[in-house]
């Protein structure tokens, strides 16, 4: 059986009131993994039903056909007696390429998607000569500054763990603060480390995953990426995101030193230090994890800290943010191409933006274990840009996961249950000392 994605479209009537119909598209390659040579036909099937999953026959509706290197098309097509058709296209370079369509309330949204030996695929720009020079400098620099964590015990609603909340100093003004817990019976030089990291956005720390992973035997860290007060109420996570830290993204570039995204990779490298001081640390498995942006920051920990032995990142975004310069689909709904867009100097923060790339940090990594997932409807971190920064990965023990049927916000939960059993699996190597 073959996967695939669905939608609706609610179709309005003339009147523009009442609904007078719902469509169902459907969509999938003829291929079960989606993959394809270059040059060779990748075909399409549609399938249109009404909201009863009843087959629509002969009726027309329209796809926008886009993806790498520069596809841009669109396609109206016509089922045939069954509420079928077939459609044909092709990658002349290694990519991706993705079939949207637009609802009625003008959103696209991602119906089928598939590459071509997106092994292929590097990122559209070298790494800065002195990109690992400068990650050394900055290393070095939080290195020599002193912890003083403040440690808050906090009353645990399980009574098997052991809850508190941190807060660490890091340059730039905001600290790192986050929930830290771990079994309340845990002996000294035990657990592997585990900090589970943030997609964008301004949020509390998850103080459940926190617990969740501690569950599972852990030093659990859940740290906030942006450094706000932890356990405040909805309005003021709401304020900041509309306020202060409003497309905190891009805010300081073309400044490297003084732009936001550094001072995020500085919270996370100090994060890393507090875990490694607790006396439960084993000293040897240290585990980062996240999606979305919070996939950036775990290929980043992997980057800047040989001392993490396993990087779970799904959906990472952050990387090949040039890709678009050469004709990728380049997620055209991501943050860099929104803000370049309204930047008055794009071709300088560009530059900057190099410094902070998933896949020049991708190449630091030389030992630790990666698993990567990429969804191949995804529009906001495309797929392309995923396997640029996978293919960069310097470490030999790496695991792609391809998903034909994800879209971004939310990781499919096949996919997550993979990202938890190679977590374990990696646990249960380290500890018979196979690495």
């Amino acid at each position: 059986m073959k996967a695939f994605v669905s939608f609706v479209a609610v179709v309005f009537c003339a009147a523009g009131l009442a609904v007078a119909s719902a469509e169902k598209l459907t969509g999938w390659p003829d291929r079960k993994d989606a993959l394809y040579k270059v040059g060779e036909p990748i075909a399409f099937t549609f399938l249109l039903t009404d909201d009863k999953d009843t087959p629509l026959p002969r009726h027309k509706f329209t796809i926008d056909v886009v993806g790498d290197p520069s596809v841009s098309q669109q396609a109206t097509l016509t089922t045939d007696a069954a509420g079928k058709v077939r459609f044909t296209t092709k990658l002349d370079k290694p990519g991706f390429v993705r079939c949207d369509r637009t609802t009625g309330i003008e959103k696209k949204m991602g119906v089928t998607g598939a590459g071509a030996e997106p092994g292929k695929i590097q990122p559209a720009v070298p790494k800065p000569a002195d990109f690992d020079e400068y990650w050394r400098k900055t290393v070095a620099e939080l290195d020599a500054m002193p912890l003083k964590p403040k440690i808050v015990a906090l009353k645990s609603p399980d009574p098997e763990i052991t809850l508190c909340e941190i807060e660490v100093a890091s340059p730039g003004g905001e600290p790192v603060r986050g929930y830290l817990a771990f079994p309340h019976d845990a002996k000294r030089g035990t657990l592997p480390a585990h900090i589970s990291l943030h997609s964008a956005g301004v949020y509390d720390s998850n103080m459940k995953r926190a617990i969740a992973e501690a569950k599972l035997g852990r030093l659990s860290l859940d740290a906030n990426a942006t450094g706000v007060l932890n356990g405040q109420p909805p309005e003021y996570y709401k304020e900041l995101a509309q306020g202060k830290l409003q497309g905190y993204a891009i805010h300081g570039l073309p400044d490297l030193d003084n732009s936001y995204r550094r001072r995020m990779l500085q919270r996370l490298y100090r994060s890393l230090q507090f875990l490694k001081s607790w006396p439960e640390w084993d000293g040897k498995i240290l585990i980062a994890a996240g999606g979305s942006q919070g996939g950036w920051l775990a290929v980043a920990a992997a980057a800047l800290d040989p001392a993490v032995t396993c990087c779970v990142a799904h959906l990472p975004g952050g990387g090949d943010c040039s890709g678009y310069t050469i004709g990728r689909d380049g997620a055209k709904r991501g943050w860099l191409v929104k803000q370049l867009a309204q930047h008055t100097d794009p071709a300088t923060v560009l530059a900057a933006v190099r410094y902070l790339d998933a896949a020049n940090f991708a190449t630091n990594i030389k030992k630790a274990d990666c698993l990567v997932s990429a969804g191949f409807i995804d529009d906001v971190v495309c797929a392309s840009s995923v396997y640029a920064m996978y293919n960069c990965i310097a470490s030999p023990n790496k695991r792609m996961i391809d998903n034909p049927t994800g879209a971004h916000y939310g990781v499919a939960p096949h996919v997550s249950a993979e990202g938890q059993k190679f977590i374990q699996a990696h646990v249960e190597k380290m500890r018979a000392g196979r690495r």
